[in-house]
């Protein structure tokens, strides 16, 4: 009797004091976001006892958002309500996402949303879509029903008072964020994004994403500090030397790829990569650190290709969905024209993915092969396209051009989700895996491991036909990231999750020994190598080394933002050793100083609309070339499509009684075309 009017009196107190009830609820919510974030019901405790100023700095972003609804007058108690579910269904998107890909939640996935609906297929089955359809509906009913019977206050807001009250919790939280960060509690810099969201909590890290993107305007920059760094390193910016040789340069971006042999608790009937292992011995190879873990592709791209660093730019950003959607940036290709290289990009995947239609514009390309222009494509049992189709592209283009080649190619094959049940027929494992290991299903990593043999089944055919080929090439293979299998670092025998390797080769016996290098540098070491020197950024890596990481990062940060966010004073400066670049604002939105960037080609074959014709009210379009991803166009507009033969489109809706002009595009999955129309020269009415 004690106990129930003790708790009856306890929550009136709650109940009379709104402040009290934010407080209390504001904890609450945020050990329940850590619990689903840790994927433990103790992880949240463990938090606030190992890292109570943390804790304390997320509890108050969660406490504003919460005290932000008393502003909502006699609404105060559903409005409440409304911000707690967010927060849940945040938590709970968070700890999912974290079990499919091993990289948090953060901001810069609402503006994914579109391409992943395309692929949700590739990752849910229709059980689990049911499942996601049937959530959505019962949070909404619970908001109605919340909305329905949550009392009205019928006391009047004084917002005279209330005003200066929420100036006040502002100030308060602004000073605890701040305590946080001058304790190093927490921090604004992230590099690396699951180790932040770990180590500072949810819901910091998540309201960082919001307000945290591109680079920050170092202190420093000026364009005195600019001119000082041109002069620098003007000695290595030097687009008019001769190259000592100019090998065709295919890079090979292998998605998700590793030795499963790191894994431990595993057993293998035969090694899984067998291409790639005697590679690693053969030529020169190592390990190559990534800037993710489990997804985000199109960052170790960046990298790669721009020898830029993504630490500098916002929590969780993808530079492909920002800035480079409006500005250019220095990359291999912009820098190995000078030398007359043709670049292409290869992608058995859709080409509007992480916006790369645009980008690789931006970044110099002359080519883009997306899937929507390949052709016999097969695909794995969870969607992804086969990689044996590349080869074939890769040597198709070699034999295309006069000049040397620059390829830059991207694998999808190994893309997860990793099915945790059986999908293979036993006659298509041809590796069979024994044991367990920490979080990864036996099942997953199974599926996982005779998909990479494929892979490497591929590797193995493009370099036995290289092998005699007459130009001197070299290959670059390296994985972008680990797979997301739920394994963390305790379950590797590698030095790090953010740890791939690479091998380098090539056709005329070059070697060295094996070095770890950076995903930043390869690109630059490479040039390097063969006398290909060019460029702003290769030039910041050959004169300044890494062992110096202070001096190093602040020179980075500032060519980042010049290039990138800045007055691009470094282009101005460098100008006479460039090539390819305005030094006045240019484009639509006035770019400042910069690269030039291409017009890119989509597709590699031609695809030709010779004729068409109306039969039994049934319209065909012949031609060439055509796909699955080939849409009959009506006066520009796409119209419902069947690919009846490589030659053949048939109309698959009513004719209309007059049009003007006929032709066809290349569509991806949410019919956006990529590339230029073909057009039949001939009008028809019918």
């Amino acid at each position: 009797m004690k106990n129930r009017l003790f708790h009856n009196r306890f929550f009136a107190y709650i109940k009379a004091h709104p402040m009290l009830t934010v407080l209390v609820r504001s904890i609450l919510l945020t050990m329940a976001l850590e619990m689903l974030g840790r994927r433990s019901l103790t992880g949240g405790f463990f938090f606030l006892v190992h890292s109570p100023m943390a804790f304390l700095c997320n509890a108050s972003i969660v406490f504003m958002t919460l005290y932000m609804a008393m502003l909502a007058g006699r609404w105060t108690g559903f409005a409440m309500d409304v911000v707690t579910i967010v927060w849940a269904i945040f938590g709970v998107v968070n700890a999912v996402v974290l079990r499919y890909r091993m990289t948090p939640f953060s901001a810069e996935d609402f503006a994914m949303v579109p391409s992943l609906i395309r692929i949700a297929d590739n990752y849910l089955t229709p059980v689990m879509m049911l499942g996601i359809v049937a959530a959505l509906i019962v949070v909404l009913a619970l908001i109605v029903l919340l909305w329905k019977k949550a009392p009205r206050s019928e006391v009047t807001r004084r917002y005279f008072l209330l005003l200066p009250k929420t100036a006040l919790c502002g100030l308060g939280v602004y000073l605890i964020l701040n305590m946080g960060m001058y304790t190093q509690a927490v921090s604004v810099d992230f590099m690396n994004l699951a180790d932040a969201y770990e180590q500072y909590g949810f819901a910091y890290c998540f309201s960082t994403s919001i307000v945290d993107v591109g680079i920050s305007k170092p202190e420093d920059y000026s364009e005195e500090t600019m001119q000082e760094i041109a002069a620098t390193l003007k000695p290595a910016v030097n687009t008019a030397a001769d190259a000592e040789m100019t090998p065709n340069i295919i890079m090979i971006q292998l998605e998700s790829f590793f030795d499963p042999s790191y894994l431990e608790g595993f057993g293998y009937s035969e090694d899984p990569i067998p291409c790639f292992n005697r590679l690693k011995e053969e030529f020169p190879s190592g390990f190559l650190t990534v800037p993710v873990v489990g997804a985000g592709t199109s960052n170790t791209e960046f990298e790669i290709l721009t020898g830029m660093s993504t630490d500098y730019f916002g929590a969780g950003e993808y530079p492909y969905n920002t800035v480079l959607k409006e500005r250019t940036v220095e990359a291999l290709p912009h820098i190995l024209r000078s030398k007359g290289y043709t670049s292409s990009v290869i992608h058995n995947n859709t080409g509007t993915f992480y916006n790369r239609d645009k980008v690789f514009s931006q970044m110099g390309f002359d080519q883009f092969i997306p899937e929507e222009y390949m052709y016999d494509l097969e695909h794995t049992p969870n969607n992804w396209a086969k990689d044996a189709v590349l080869p074939g592209i890769i040597e198709e283009l070699l034999a295309k051009t006069n000049t040397p080649d620059f390829i830059y190619t991207i694998t999808v094959q190994s893309h997860g989700r990793y099915p945790e049940t059986p999908v293979l027929a036993e006659e298509e494992k041809v590796i069979k895996v024994t044991g367990e290991g920490g979080d990864a299903p036996l099942d997953a990593v199974e599926y996982y491991v005779n998909e990479i043999h494929e892979v490497d089944e591929m590797v193995e055919d493009l370099t036995n036909t290289l092998a005699s080929y007459e130009e001197p090439t070299v290959v670059v293979l390296y994985g972008d990231h680990l797979p997301a299998l739920g394994f963390g670092k305790e379950d590797l025998t590698q030095p790090s999750l953010y740890m791939t390797e690479y091998v380098i080769w090539n056709n005329f016996g070059w070697n060295r020994e094996k070095q770890e290098v950076q995903a930043e540098s390869i690109g630059s070491d490479l040039l390097k190598t063969f006398g290909l020197t060019g460029g702003i950024i290769p030039a910041f890596h050959e004169i300044y080394d890494e062992a110096d990481p202070e001096e190093y990062g602040r020179v980075l940060k500032l060519l980042e933002y010049d290039m990138l966010y800045g007055e691009g004073y470094i282009f101005q400066d460098l100008n006479s050793s460039l090539q390819g670049i305005s030094t006045k604002p240019f484009g639509e939105n006035e770019q400042p100083a910069g690269y030039l960037p291409t017009d890119l080609k989509i597709g590699y074959h031609t695809i030709e609309v010779t004729s068409y014709e109306v039969k039994d009210d049934v319209l065909y379009v012949y031609g060439s070339n055509f796909n699955e991803a080939t849409k009959i166009l009506i006066d520009g507009e796409p119209a419902k499509t069947i690919l009846q033969d490589s030659g053949t489109l048939v109309l698959d809706e009513k004719v209309p009684d007059t049009f003007e002009q006929i032709g066809t595009g290349q569509f991806d999955e949410n019919m956006k075309q990529l590339g230029a129309a073909a057009i039949c020269g001939s009008s028809f009415l019918l």
